[in-house]
Parts: structure tokens; C-alpha cells; sequence
């Protein structure tokens, strides 16, 4: 049966369809005619319930919870029954944790954006949700608002870290203004692609040593040890979008 539409909205039935075209350009979804689907994954129903609640009744923005999950992999048959732009997913769940869930959406679901809520503030955790693709990583202590920034900063293609957690990785350098030359930033760009030595080399054409100085010179002004740590300071700085980086 063919659904009547009233010819007086339908503009705006064009418009949701068109934002709906273009997820890869995540500010659009941000649009107040577009609904931002998610869904939830914690072992506890009383949390999910709760933060269900919380976001579906927030004023002035669109979030529908299409579906809950107890763990990863009735996560991972839910995203994909549902493809939803958003998963906010715990770490420790029973048969399939949030970190492994993580990697198959992103593998499979590129453009589904992963959010990891949960109690653990150990670096290693973050690292291995960073790894595994999660574009932010909140604490479940902090206030609710922090997980309504995240998914308004996600929602742009900012990486979105609690405050805490941002500080741990990058040596509470956050706040700290830092200066890098445009060859400096172009590399730093390239490093957050993954890009080689060799790779790096041709774009600014420079030797191959060189590189290895430039990212030596790089670590060295944000005070981090390794390239997670270059990825995760451009995108806290925002010298790259995170729709930029590749895990």
C-alpha cells in the first residue's frame, strides 16, 4: 500500500531523503528535520532503560532508540537489522565485548558512528576502543551531559573524548597551545591516514629520513610516545576531522 503524502510537506520529505543520501558528511545530520537513530548496548536493562529515556525526552534535537542489546553480539544483529547513524556501547558485556562488537561494525558499517560508555578509565581501554574504531569514548560517571556532547560532536566528525579521558592520553596537553609549521600539520594530516614514511615523503616531497625527523619532532611538541597518540591529539585539537582518520 502506497503511503499518501500531504503535498504541503513534501519539501521537507525531499530534504530528509537527500540528508539521508549523504551521511558520510555527518554537520548535515545535524539538520532539525532529521532524526538521529541509536542504538543502545550494556548488560544492565535498568541503565539502558534509563539512558533511553534520558535522550528520547531531551528537547530540540531528534534521537530515536531503535533498538537495546544485552551484549555484542545481539549488538551486532541489531546494527545489522537497524544500520543506525549512532551505537553507544559499553565495554564489558557478556559473549562478545564492546571492543571486538566495535571492529566488526566498523569493518562492516563504516558510516555507523560508535560511541563507548562505560566505567573503565584505564588507558589501555581507551587505546583498544580507539583502536577499534569508537569516535568517543565517555565516562559513566560523569555528568549526563557529557554523553549528549559526545553525540553532538560525533555528529560533526569531531572526536569526542570526557575530559579525563583526553588529558590521560595526551599528557594533559589538551589545553595547551602548541604551534606546527604547514608542513608539520600536512604530515601530521598524512600520519592520521596511516600513511607510510614513503607515502608521506611524496606529498611534500621530502626524503624519507626527513619524515622519520618530522614525526620524531612531531611526538616530541605533544609530548606522546606513538601514532595513536598523534591521532589522538589532531583530533582533541582538531587539526583533523575524524571522518580524516583511519584506524
Amino acid at each position: 500500500m502506497i503511503k499518501k503524502i500531504n503535498l504541503i510537506f513534501l519539501p521537507f520529505y525531499f530534504l530528509k531523503s537527500y540528508l539521508s543520501c549523504f551521511k558520510t558528511y555527518p554537520y548535515l545530520v545535524m539538520n532539525p528535520f532529521y532524526t538521529t537513530t541509536i542504538i543502545i548496548a550494556d548488560d544492565h536493562a535498568i541503565y539502558r532503560n534509563g539512558l533511553k529515556t534520558f535522550l528520547e525526552n531531551q528537547p530540540d534535537v531528534n534521537y530515536r532508540i531503535v533498538a537495546e542489546a544485552a551484549n555484542g553480539a545481539e549488538l551486532l544483529k541489531k546494527v545489522e537489522l537497524y544500520n543506525p547513524d549512532i551505537v553507544i556501547t559499553d565495554i564489558g558485556m557478556p559473549e562478545m565485548d564492546g571492543i571486538e562488537s566495535c571492529k566488526s561494525i566498523k569493518k562492516n558499517y563504516p558510516l555507523t558512528v560508535v560511541i563507548a560508555l562505560t566505567f573503565h578509565e584505564e588507558r589501555e581501554f581507551v587505546l583498544q576502543m580507539i583502536y577499534a574504531g569508537a569516535s568517543a569514548y565517555v565516562i559513566k560517571n560523569n555528568h549526563p551531559e557529557d554523553i549528549l556532547r559526545a553525540i553532538e560532536t560525533v555528529l560533526k566528525g569531531i572526536a569526542y573524548y570526557s575530559s579525563t579521558i583526553g588529558d590521560k592520553i595526551v599528557n594533559n596537553n589538551k589545553n595547551k597551545q602548541i604551534n606546527f609549521s604547514a608542513t608539520e600539520i600536512k604530515i601530521i594530516k598524512l600520519i592520521c591516514t596511516q600513511s607510510t614514511n614513503k607515502e608521506i615523503a611524496e606529498a611534500p616531497q621530502l626524503h624519507v629520513r626527513t619524515i622519520e625527523d618530522y614525526r620524531e619532532k612531531i611526538r616530541g611538541k605533544m609530548q606522546v610516545k606513538n601514532a595513536v597518540g598523534i591521532y589522538m591529539y589532531a583530533a582533541l585539537h582538531r587539526i583533523v576531522k575524524l571522518t580524516d582518520v583511519k584506524f
